[in-house]
């Protein structure tokens, strides 16, 4: 059963009170509050993303990056979060030897690496 079939559900009661729902993927609206989210750190996290240099498969090494940025994209409500979440994530690539392609990160496929 979908959110808002059991909004119209609940609504159908022979009870007085009415149900309203904002039901939305992006945003999570309960009474006065917008509930946003972002990437998580703890203040102890340290930069331990495995070195662009490591011994480690060419194909692991080559996706961790990729996965990394998705991981950030996805785990973000506001954009201006996430664009800096993005930028953070670049310079700890950067800090364990990746080398970047452009200028800019590309949200669309979060590459803005290369590896060595």
């Amino acid at each position: 059963m979908q959110a808002h079939e059991m909004v119209e559900g609940l609504n159908q009661l022979p009870v007085p009170i009415r149900l309203t729902a904002h039901i939305s993927p992006e945003q999570v609206q309960y009474l006065d509050v917008e509930l946003m989210y972002s990437l998580y750190t703890k203040m102890t996290d340290r930069n331990t993303l495995l070195h662009a240099s490591s011994a480690h498969p060419q194909s692991l090494i080559k996706s961790l990056p990729k996965a990394q940025y998705l991981r950030v994209m996805r785990n973000n409500s506001d954009e201006t979060t996430k664009e800096r979440q993005l930028a953070e994530m670049t310079q700890k690539f950067l800090q364990r030897g990746y080398q970047r392609l452009a200028p800019n990160i590309n949200s669309k496929i979060g590459l803005p690496y290369h590896v060595p």
